[in-house]
């Protein structure tokens, strides 16, 4: 048995996560208790809803992001099966994961605002990031033990067996300019033709050679309030909330459309499948958890500041125990945020470099 077969550990009912081991964690810089940010000052802000959320692209390795079909009768779907990417951006381009939702958004919204603005992605109790500036933008990069790292084997019905999307939203957040790339399930409604506003702002080839991979540009535009988040879950667990705890990962991503479904070992029935709008959920929820997005604002001040000092640069985030987050030296042999190419066209458009006659 290699070292890699000893680290893959077997989770419920023959599903396998292929765990690598953890890239290099560079020099210790800061250690911030989260807790401890309520004493701010600066913590207590006014207004912490987010805001003039606008679609700015979508992007999908594998066609159209699926169009949501309602059952009309019981229908058995087989359980899931075969190998699936935890990020499948990574998996594809893991130089710069981040360069085809940068492309996308180059191509496809010519009135971008970037001035302020950081990408952002990813979810989890523990995580890493790098964080980079690229003129006047932050990027926020998660960073995996590896970038093909999969899960395989049995895992439910429906979770895995539909590609995602990846729509990009612009939204303000008090007095910042957030660009969000998140994964949708799929869209409700119908497709509509792309306009001439969807003309490009990137060159051809920004969008033709990522990775090596032809991209071609699709001919129809889904709209921020189409996109869905579906969850599937056993009869036995009707009864529970399945929505509160998405609702944080929810407002960030501002998806309105919370798609949920039972089944009886994979037998689902219309009448216990639902699609529930959460927009009141999601206000709610920011109305109730005030004193936490002070902290959260006060948080991504400090990262931004940090990014753009000269004495600090670029740097990498940690977080391996709850409520405690590190700043360290990146380490190990990292590639930029952007490559070469695109990280120009990313400034001309932001206005760093003029863009040559």
């Amino acid at each position: 048995m290699d070292a890699l077969d000893r680290l893959t550990a077997r989770h419920g009912q023959g599903t396998q996560v292929c765990h690598r081991l953890p890239p290099p964690v560079g020099i210790l810089l800061h250690a911030i208790d989260i807790e401890h940010l309520a004493n701010e000052e600066s913590a207590v802000q006014v207004n912490l809803k987010i805001s003039d959320c606008k679609l700015l692209a979508s992007y999908n390795w594998a066609g159209l992001p699926a169009l949501w079909k309602p059952l009309t009768g019981a229908t058995q779907i087989p359980q899931d099966a075969g190998e699936y990417f935890k990020d499948t951006n990574a998996a594809n381009y893991p130089a710069h994961p981040l360069e085809p939702a940068v492309a996308a958004a180059l191509g496809q919204a010519p009135g971008l605002d970037t001035g302020q603005g950081e990408e952002k992605r990813g979810e989890e109790k523990t995580f890493r990031f790098l964080v980079e500036a690229v003129g006047r933008t932050v990027f926020f990069v998660r960073r995996a033990n590896a970038p093909d790292e999969m899960t395989y084997g049995p895992s439910g019905y429906g979770a895995n067996g539909h590609g995602h999307t990846f729509p990009e939203h612009s939204q303000d957040f008090t007095d910042m300019k957030l660009v969000v790339p998140s994964g949708a399930d799929g869209f409700l409604g119908e497709k509509t033709l792309a306009g001439e506003e969807d003309a490009s702002v990137a060159s051809e080839s920004d969008l033709s050679n990522i990775a090596g991979r032809k991209v071609r540009r699709g001919a129809y535009r889904i709209s921020q309030h189409q996109i869905f988040d579906l969850k599937t879950h056993g009869m036995h667990k009707k009864d529970d909330d399945h929505v509160a705890g998405h609702i944080p990962r929810l407002w960030l991503a501002q998806i309105p459309n919370f798609n949920l479904a039972f089944h009886e070992w994979g037998l689902f029935s219309p009448e216990n499948v639902s699609i529930r709008d959460i927009r009141a959920d999601i206000q709610q929820w920011e109305t109730d958890n005030v004193d936490l997005l002070g902290r959260f604002k006060w948080l991504l001040d400090k990262l931004i500041s940090w990014a753009h000092d000269p004495e600090f640069g670029k740097y990498g985030i940690c977080c391996h125990t709850a409520g405690r987050l590190e700043t360290r030296c990146q380490g190990g042999k990292l590639q930029a945020p952007l490559s070469d190419g695109l990280a120009r066209s990313w400034l001309e458009h932001t206005g760093i470099f003029p863009t040559s006659d």
